[in-house]
């Protein structure tokens, strides 16, 4: 938006043009707002040079009382808008042949005898200025420079569809118009640099909002296919609620209702050991979230032959032991079946929630990292998008850190207790 600054001795005058600007503006619909109307060109100065951007100058040349003349305050101004339009409007007409003295570059010189005249010339410049800033951006291009190997490409903005992340690591795909470009960057740094032309509407996609040319809010499919962007959804999704759900409720619950019915304590006192009590426990619950994290990635659709099995049932095994875990402390903690469910909600909740909801913010991602069930979540969405999956070493911590931390705190619960044989 181009600020309008006018600097004129006459106050009368000065309001005239000022509700005049602002009416041509509004009924032009030009992008352009009146930044400062002043009687003295010190003002004029200090305002500029606080705010030093392109804008529009209507200056009177001789300004009474003052230090300085229009010439003199224009001058003032190129020193910090060495683009801006500069407007002359005088009563005086021999003195035009000042601005090129001055070396001002002045856009036009309005006598001010006639008002209508005035006024006129003033409609007439706005015209003129509005012309000239679309032909400077249709002329301006701005370029987006990205190194492949030994080449240097210069790739317009404006031909940028959207950024992707890529199957390989710390790699991005940029596709334009014609051309699609793999290189090495940063979605995060990509987002910053495009900030107010592009969007962030998944952690793997920044979109050119300028192609989007609709947004269908009744028909979400893609031609009978889900999108990746679904697919991780409902995988994130499917998996925290099994972890979960099988965990704290069944696991939990379970202990919860043994201690409310006083038949725990005579269970552990009995012939059965810590072990086989622990061990037939969470065997169920375990098993059974094991099989259905591999149900849940088989009936999701994706490609198989795109998933490390392995590394999958490793990493599910290891979170689902953990869950089992904790829905054990919750039941140790709670005095029954009702006081389990209410503190089991609000750890299913954060668990649920934060994994699930970190394909769409950057920040609930990274504390997703940080989860047991952010892990595994990560891993089925890397599938559902096609990526290669390799466990990161923050990955193992989380996974080994969690399940003894989550062992530690049962064992002190379980012994505090007093639950273990004399």
């Amino acid at each position: 938006m181009l600020p309008i600054y006018i600097c004129e001795d006459d106050a009368m005058i000065l309001a005239a043009q000022k509700k005049f600007l602002e009416k041509q503006i509004m009924m032009e619909g030009y992008d352009m707002q009146i930044a400062l109307c002043s009687r003295h060109p010190q003002e004029i100065v200090e305002a500029v040079a606080a705010d030093p951007k392109r804008g529009i100058y209507f200056l009177d040349v001789e300004l009474k009382d003052e230090p300085m003349d229009g010439f003199m305050l224009g001058q003032q101004i190129r020193k910090f808008d060495t683009r801006g339009f500069l407007i002359y409007v005088t009563s005086f007409p021999d003195l035009a042949f000042e601005t090129f003295r001055y070396h001002l570059e002045a856009l036009d010189y309005i006598v001010k005898g006639n008002s209508e005249k005035m006024l006129a010339g003033m409609r007439k410049n706005l015209a003129i200025i509005t012309e000239r800033m679309c032909k400077e951006q249709g002329e301006q291009k701005e370029y987006f420079t990205v190194k492949v190997l030994d080449i240097v490409r210069h790739v317009p903005v404006d031909e940028i569809m959207f950024f992707e992340t890529s199957v390989r690591t710390h790699r991005i795909e940029l596709h334009a118009k014609n051309d699609c470009i793999d290189f090495i960057g940063s979605m995060q740094e990509l987002q910053e640099q495009f900030r107010e032309h592009f969007l962030r509407v998944h952690r793997s996609y920044l979109v050119n909002v300028d192609k989007i040319q609709e947004l269908d809010l009744k028909h979400r499919d893609s031609g009978g296919d889900l999108s990746p962007i679904l697919v991780s959804l409902i995988l994130s999704l499917g998996i925290s609620l099994n972890l979960c759900m099988d965990g704290f409720l069944m696991v939990g619950t379970a202990i919860a209702e043994e201690k409310e019915k006083h038949t725990l304590r005579v269970l552990m006192t009995s012939s059965v050991t810590g072990m086989q009590y622990f061990i037939g426990s969470i065997l169920f619950p375990f098993v059974l979230m094991n099989i259905i994290n591999i149900v849940v990635l088989v009936i999701s659709g994706i490609s198989m032959s795109q998933v490390s099995v392995a590394a999958f049932l490793l990493v599910s095994a290891a979170a689902s032991l953990i869950s089992c875990v904790m829905g054990m402390i919750v039941g140790l903690c709670a005095k029954n079946q009702m006081n389990a469910n209410l503190i089991s909600y609000p750890l299913v909740i954060v668990l649920m929630m934060i994994p699930m909801f970190g394909n769409l913010s950057e920040k609930l991602h990274h504390i997703s990292g940080f989860l047991f069930t952010g892990v595994l979540t990560e891993m089925a969405s890397g599938f559902a998008e096609g990526m290669s999956y390799t466990l990161k070493p923050l990955d193992i911590a989380v996974l080994i850190g969690e399940l003894i931390i989550s062992i530690l705190v049962f064992l002190v619960l379980y012994r505090r207790n007093g639950y273990e044989k004399d």
